[in-house]
């Protein structure tokens, strides 16, 4: 039967009915990109996190990467070339997509930062997509797990060392995985074959002349097939690693958008987090931020006029 499920529905905020420790898992799967900012998600993790049993996990899935939003609007917007255009105006587009953008977007950097707010967090967890195939959200989006410490006492976010070894090909990780005698180890420097393409060309887009012509991807939405297929066989090898009896975690690079971090563990993995530290000052994004300014710059003009005289109040307002 099911009698022993609950069904409510209600705003994130409202969670006034539950007392501490009521949940052993909390699962936010591909709903926080529709939260009006960033402060109403700070407010709903810091009821939300007191509610967790020790032990307890919470799951945040299918999160827009901030760090990469420049690069997957760049391809957005080139992808929807019905003529050539040249680059001085596609980089507008670009930039008022930014402005436009409704939905929130989360750097890695943020989810690293709770671990220094909330002392009862022991680790969390930072996973890039995996499988075969390519899309969207495997491109761009990551999953995070949260987990509380068991007691108070436990310390937080410490990583079992991990023997960490520069990238050089899919051929000396596979050799890594049969020869291996460490419990724990990692790859940095791994090219993110799905997004090497699309960062290419955002770059690109930095550095051309303005006056260069864009045109519109032949097969708009897809990688390239050189890039599917080394995708493939990186995906294969990560599956390969698990036959043999390995655990496997794969992050965001901290050191360049173009790599991630991946580790083996023959043990349970530990902290799934970017080999080196967390950067980024920019952590969430503002959506409705066009049309917020605007708001904002009618009230703020309505203000100034009954305040300063006419000469004085400015023409333009600029949302930043």
């Amino acid at each position: 039967g099911w009698e022993h499920i609950n069904l409510f529905q209600a705003d994130a905020l409202q969670l006034n009915n539950f007392s501490e420790n009521s949940f052993d898992t909390v699962v936010i799967n591909s709903v926080v990109q529709y939260f009006p900012n960033g402060l109403y998600l700070n407010e709903m993790l810091g009821q939300l996190v007191p509610l967790v049993k020790p032990g307890g996990k919470i799951l945040f899935g299918d999160i827009r990467n901030l760090d990469l939003l420049h690069v997957h609007n760049a391809i957005v917007e080139r992808d929807h070339l019905t003529q050539p255009m040249e680059v001085s105006e596609l980089v507008n587009r670009v930039q008022r997509r930014l402005l436009q953008e409704t939905e929130l977007c989360m750097s890695p950097a943020y989810f690293d930062r709770l671990l220094q707010e909330y002392s009862e967090l022991a680790r969390v967890d930072v996973h890039v997509k995996r499988g075969l195939g390519d899309n969207e959200m495997m491109r761009y989006r990551y999953d995070v797990v949260i987990t509380k410490k068991a007691c108070s006492s436990m310390p937080s976010g410490e990583m079992e060392p991990i023997d960490w070894h520069a990238y050089d090909s899919l051929n000396t990780i596979k050799h890594q995985l049969q020869s291996a005698q460490q419990r724990v180890f990692g790859f940095y420097g791994v090219p993110n074959f799905r997004i090497a393409d699309d960062l290419k060309f955002a770059e690109g887009l930095a550095n051309w002349k303005p006056t260069r012509k864009i045109y519109s991807n032949k097969s708009p939405g897809t990688i390239s097939e050189t890039a599917l297929r080394t995708q493939t066989d990186f995906e294969q090898l990560l599956r390969f690693a698990e036959s043999l009896g390995h655990n496997v975690g794969v992050t965001w690079s901290q050191e360049h958008p173009e790599y991630i971090d991946v580790m083996f563990s023959r043990n349970p993995l530990p902290s799934v987090r970017a080999r080196g530290g967390y950067k980024q000052n920019h952590l969430i994004n503002y959506p409705h931020l066009d049309a917020v300014g605007q708001e904002l710059s009618t009230e703020l003009s309505a203000f100034l006029k009954n305040t300063l005289s006419d000469y004085m109040v400015p023409s333009l307002f600029i949302a930043i």
